[in-house]
C-alpha cells in the first residue's frame, strides 16, 4: 500500500526555515568548500554524528530513518511519521546513504525557503532501478500545486528503463519531461554527483562535474514550500498534489542553493563530492545488487535447530 500523504503542516513536522543562513551544524563537514545560498543540506555520512545530536539514539546499518537532518544551520529537516514509509539507514565500509523502497518510502518537509529566482539543486544518488512513473529523487513546489508547474523536481523519466538514461529535469516555468542525459546511460546502482542550475531563462545540468543537458524556461520563480526526497509532488487527475512517483535506490547527499551558482563553485563542490563519494562505485558496493533490511518480529515462535552431533 502507497502512502499518499498531502503535504500540509498536519502531515508532517514543520522544518523552521531561518531568514537568514547561520553556521552549518557543529556535525556537518567542515570542509565543504561552498555555503553562500545554501539551504538545504542533508549528507548521509553524517547521520551518525547527527542523529544523536537530534535526540535520537545512535543510528545503525538498517535503522529507519524517521528524520533526516539539515546541516545546512536553516533547520530544514526532513521527515516521516508514517513508520511503514520511512527509508533505511545503510552503512557499507563506513559510508553512509539512505535507502528508498521504490514504494512508498519518501522523506518530507515544509517552509524550506521562500520562492527562488534562481536555484541550485545537487544529488549524489544511485538508482536501483526504473520501473517509469516519474520516479523522483528530489522536488519542491508550493503547498497544493504541482512540483512541474510551481517548483523543480529532478529523477527519472515516465517510461521504464533498463539502466540510468534518462534525467528528467522539470519545473516552474520549463514543465513537461525533458531527458538531460542526451544519449548517456549508466548502470543501476552506481553512484552519480547530478546537479540542476536553474538561472534566469535556462536550466543546466551536470553529471559528475561535466556539462550535460539544457533547456529554455520561463523566467517564474521557483516554489520552495514544500520540499520532498525519495518522490515526487503531483497529480495529473485534477485532485490535490500527492507524493508520488517513489524513487527505488540509494541518496547520499543532498545540497539545495537559493541562488545559480558559479562554474568556479560548481567545480569545487564537485571536486569536495567527487573525493567524498568517488569510490562509492567500487566492488564493495555491490552495483545493481539491491539489499532488503529484515525488520524485528515482536514476540517471535520458538525454533529448534538440528545439527550432526547435538541432540535434540
Amino acid at each position: 500500500m502507497m502512502v499518499r500523504a498531502l503535504l500540509t503542516s498536519a502531515g508532517v513536522l514543520l522544518s523552521g526555515c531561518l531568514p537568514s543562513p547561520g553556521a552549518v551544524a557543529g556535525w556537518a563537514d567542515p570542509s565543504m568548500p561552498v555555503r553562500d545560498g545554501l539551504l538545504v543540506w542533508l549528507d548521509a555520512d553524517a547521520l551518525p554524528r547527527a542523529f544523536p545530536a537530534h535526540g535520537r539514539n545512535d543510528i545503525e546499518d538498517g535503522t529507519a530513518v524517521d528524520l533526516w537532518p539539515d546541516g545546512s544551520g536553516r533547520a530544514n529537516h526532513f521527515n516521516q511519521l508514517t513508520a511503514r514509509a520511512r527509508p533505511r539507514f545503510e552503512l557499507n565500509l563506513g559510508r553512509g546513504s539512505v535507502v528508498f523502497d521504490g514504494a512508498e518510502d519518501v522523506l518530507t518537509a515544509t517552509g524550506l525557503a521562500p520562492p527562488a529566482e534562481d536555484l541550485t539543486v545537487v544529488v549524489v544518488f544511485a538508482p536501483s532501478t526504473n520501473q517509469g512513473g516519474f520516479r523522483g529523487v528530489f522536488a519542491s513546489g508550493v503547498s497544493g500545486k504541482n512540483d512541474y508547474t510551481h517548483g523543480i523536481n529532478l529523477g527519472q523519466g515516465g517510461s521504464p528503463t533498463p539502466s540510468f538514461e534518462v534525467l528528467n529535469i522539470e519545473g516552474a516555468g520549463s514543465p513537461g519531461e525533458e531527458n538531460f542525459l542526451r544519449g548517456q546511460r549508466f548502470p543501476f546502482g552506481e553512484f552519480r554527483r547530478v546537479a540542476a542550475v536553474v538561472e534566469g531563462d535556462r536550466v543546466r545540468a551536470y553529471v559528475d562535474g561535466r556539462p550535460a543537458g539544457q533547456r529554455s524556461r520561463k523566467r517564474v520563480p521557483v516554489g520552495l514550500e514544500v520540499g520532498t526526497i525519495g518522490s515526487r509532488y503531483y497529480s495529473n487527475s485534477g485532485a490535490a498534489p500527492v507524493t508520488d512517483g517513489f524513487f527505488d535506490g540509494k541518496i547520499a547527499e543532498v545540497l539545495v542553493f537559493g541562488r545559480a551558482l558559479r562554474r568556479d563553485e560548481m567545480d569545487a563542490l564537485d571536486r569536495y563530492l567527487e573525493k567524498k563519494h568517488g569510490g562509492r562505485n567500487g566492488a564493495a558496493e555491490h552495483p545493481g545488487v539491491r539489499r532488503v533490511f529484515l525488520d524485528p518480529v515482536d514476540d517471535p515462535p520458538a525454533v529448534k535447530m538440528f545439527a550432526p552431533g547435538f541432540s535434540p
